[in-house]
């Protein structure tokens, strides 16, 4: 039996290289996931899941956890050495992001989440150059222009907004999906949510940092993401190069957002 051990690193990396290719065999199978990521996984062909649970953010790296050694040799343990153990390391290639084609997030009516703005206002520890800390201050200002807001995340990898948060149902991710899908407009900057957005065939409204991230649209590897939905050159995005300026996007976004 093939056995897919769990992708305890970056979440965007898991989108890219990891679920697609889990889900794109047909072969049986064991699939292994960190608890919350029920939603990422395909059952076709699955004979059993085993759920880990899920790596508080001071204790992941960016190329796993650091208990990752010990949580896999748990689960060879549970099933025996039998089996065929694929770790995730071996998913890592130096070109093309995608080897297979991205799946299309769904979740129950349970995690339909209608809102004017679906907000990703990601906070790690790993690459922090890529926090913004506007974002308290920005959910506030497209509060007070009478925009519902909904922040989609996980707790301890998001700023604290006021707003409702994808935290506040029992299944975050799931919850964050539903209000991308259900959500006239999508803001973040270079997250694994504008994946996730992208395999919902929804566009991203693009916060480029000032703090040297290389995001700009049609270099980063999100944008393979969208290779299979759309042209390369035409994938929906609009790009606000206004990092310590968030009140320069509200104009922007009460002009151009469908109500």
């Amino acid at each position: 039996m093939r056995v897919y051990l769990p992708w305890l690193g970056e979440f965007g990396s898991e989108l890219l290289k990891w679920v697609t290719r889990i889900n794109a065999d047909k072969q049986r199978k064991i699939v292994c996931f960190e608890k919350g990521k029920e939603v990422l996984y395909v059952r076709g062909n699955v004979e059993d899941f085993y759920v880990v649970d899920r790596i508080a953010e001071a204790e992941r790296k960016c190329s796993g956890a650091l208990w990752q050694e010990n949580i896999w040799a748990e689960i060879i343990a549970y099933y025996g050495t039998d089996n065929e153990y694929i770790k995730p390391s071996t998913t890592w290639w130096s070109t093309n992001y995608l080897q297979n084609k991205p799946f299309v997030p769904t979740v129950s009516d349970d995690y339909k989440i209608e809102c004017d703005i679906a907000v990703f206002p990601r906070w790690r520890h790993n690459t922090a150059r890529k926090n913004w800390e506007q974002w308290p201050d920005f959910v506030d200002m497209l509060k007070a222009e009478g925009f519902n807001v909904f922040a989609c995340g996980h707790p301890d990898s998001s700023y604290k907004v006021d707003c409702e948060c994808a935290w506040d149902y029992h299944n975050p991710l799931a919850a964050s999906i539903g209000a991308i899908k259900n959500s006239n407009v999508r803001i973040g900057c270079n997250t694994a949510l504008n994946i996730l957005s992208l395999y919902c065939g929804m566009p991203v409204w693009v916060i480029i940092s000032e703090k040297g991230m290389s995001c700009n649209v049609g270099k980063d590897g999100v944008n393979y993401a969208y290779y299979w939905f759309a042209d390369h050159k035409d994938v929906g995005w609009k790009v606000f190069p206004f990092y310590n300026e968030p009140e320069r996007i509200i104009p922007f976004i009460c002009e151009n957002i469908e109500s």
